[in-house]
């Protein structure tokens, strides 16, 4: 229970299921999302479901025992080593006594029989029209009504149009980062890692900064063991174009609405199509422009809900230009209604009580 995409939608799911009165146990390991997992009042099993090793094959067997132990009538798999250890666990059971398997499919996974097993689900839930297309192109005997597509929604009451920014948070962060001051602020979501596109994020900041735009970079993100040598090569990216000094790196936060909005443009610059883009939403939830490459899940929310930040995948002059004019223009956000959390667990929640009638 790490920070990231599909631990979100888990954790998200678990509140809503608990405050509408549904027994929900998660399987995993630790992570930093736990406290708030326990304040839900789900059960956390601390299973190594997702360890690839021979023994995780052992939870396959005491899975099957629990679930005999504790009846249940949905089993939701988020990822593909718990999706076999619960489907073989499933398989396992007396057919009276199987409850429904759903899987969700969070990314674009290679294509292969491992991967196949995210499609075994009663009901696949793809998080985005290009992961819906992507398992039909790659997976062509799945029947397409099985596939439901439910995009990951954004807190609104959280991400707000209207978020306000308090003076004690502004001091702090002030404080935190002096360099920054009254500068324009563009901002990088993401982990630390080669996919998420830093080194364009940092060519971008030093081609705004030759043009006399008074901009600064942030780039915010968890980093993980061994991950240290790639932001040492940002920052010697930085050091070579001379803008060392206009780049800051704010580590893992909690407060990533109040960046958000205080930030004036946030960049999703991966450098292969993601399967949906939740900073993407989040930054259009609290009003700020998105700039990002055009395609997969983030051409979706981009084409629906901000089509001036679309950008031709890998063009870094067409980024550059794009930011610049919308740095000089702060154009209007249009309401985001359709990817709210809300309207994704009510979705998922329905999805259930179908299966359960």
């Amino acid at each position: 229970m790490q920070t990231g995409g599909s631990e979100l939608v888990v954790l998200e799911l678990t509140e809503v299921a608990r405050r509408e009165g549904h027994r929900v146990s998660v399987f995993s390991t630790a992570g930093d999302l736990c406290p708030r997992l326990h304040t839900s009042g789900a059960a956390h099993l601390h299973w190594p479901v997702g360890k690839k090793s021979l023994q995780t094959l052992k939870l396959i067997r005491q899975l099957s025992a629990w679930l005999t132990e504790n009846p249940a009538d949905i089993v939701h798999a988020h990822s593909r080593l718990p999706a076999w250890i619960a489907w073989k666990a499933i398989q396992s059971m007396p057919v009276a006594q199987r409850p429904h398997f759903i899987t969700t499919v969070h990314g674009h996974y290679s294509v292969s029989r491992y991967s196949a097993i995210m499609t075994r689900g009663e009901k696949v839930i793809a998080v985005s029209n290009s992961i819906a297309l992507y398992i039909q192109e790659n997976y062509p005997g799945i029947v397409a009504d099985k596939i439901t597509i439910i995009p990951p929604g954004v807190d609104q009451q959280h991400f707000d149009r209207q978020h306000p920014l308090s003076l004690a948070w502004q001091a702090k962060f002030e404080q935190q980062f002096p360099a920054i001051g009254k500068r324009q602020l563009l901002m990088l979501p993401g982990r630390i890692t080669r996919l998420k596109g830093h080194k364009s994020f940092v060519r971008l900041l030093a081609g705004l900064l030759a043009r006399g735009e008074d901009v600064h970079g942030l780039i915010v993100g968890p980093m993980s063991a061994g991950k240290q040598h790639y932001l040492d090569e940002i920052s010697e990216l930085a050091l070579d174009l001379g803008i060392a000094e206009q780049l800051d790196y704010a580590g893992n936060r909690q407060d990533m609405a109040d960046l958000m909005a205080r930030a004036d443009l946030v960049l999703n610059l991966s450098i292969k199509a993601e399967a949906f883009g939740r900073t993407v939403n989040e930054a259009l939830s609290v009003g700020t422009p998105v700039v990002a490459w055009d395609r997969g899940g983030v051409s979706q929310l981009l084409g629906e809900l901000f089509p001036q930040g679309q950008v031709e995948p890998g063009n870094e002059v067409a980024l550059l230009e794009t930011c610049q004019q919308l740095l000089q223009q702060h154009p209007a956000i249009k309401p985001n209604h359709d990817y709210s959390l809300e309207a994704t667990n009510k979705a998922t929640l329905d999805l259930y009580a179908g299966l359960c009638q």
